[in-house]
């Protein structure tokens, strides 16, 4: 009798082991020591990797979409467009500026009002350089 209970009590460890192998599965985690995780579980580790990697992609994607060849002033034409469009936007800036002197009072909004029509002029002739070298046959 004691035999069968010994290899019943056997029987029922060996089956609990298998089952809990089947269920789960042993993985050394960094140096936080041996875990179990379940296959539900590496699943959804794997989606989450997955998922980690589309997003890096798609990072990646977007910024090789918008890299300094996107605004290169070493290009000898497309230098002068980025110059005018620079101009253009330090001409408004002091527009802005010398209106908000004007009504505060300040004195210099003469000169920074000049400044910001030399900016603007100086954008122009800039844009127009980049539309004949852009559009000539030389």
């Amino acid at each position: 009798m004691k035999f069968y209970v010994f290899s019943f009590s056997l029987m029922v460890a060996m089956l609990f082991s298998f089952s809990q192998q089947a269920f789960a599965v042993t993985t050394v985690n960094g140096g936080d020591g041996i875990t179990t995780l379940t296959p539900k579980e590496i699943k959804k580790q794997a989606r989450k990797e997955a998922r980690k990697a589309k997003v890096k992609a798609f990072k990646t994607k977007v910024i090789s979409a918008v890299t300094p060849s996107a605004f290169d002033l070493k290009d000898p034409v497309q230098k002068y467009l980025w110059y005018a469009i620079l101009a253009w936007a330090i001409a408004v800036l002091m527009f802005i500026l010398a209106y908000i002197f004007a009504f505060s009072g300040i004195p210099l909004s003469g000169l920074i009002w000049l400044l910001g029509s030399l900016m603007s002029l100086l954008g122009s002739v800039a844009f127009v350089v980049w539309l004949i070298k852009t559009f000539s046959d030389l």
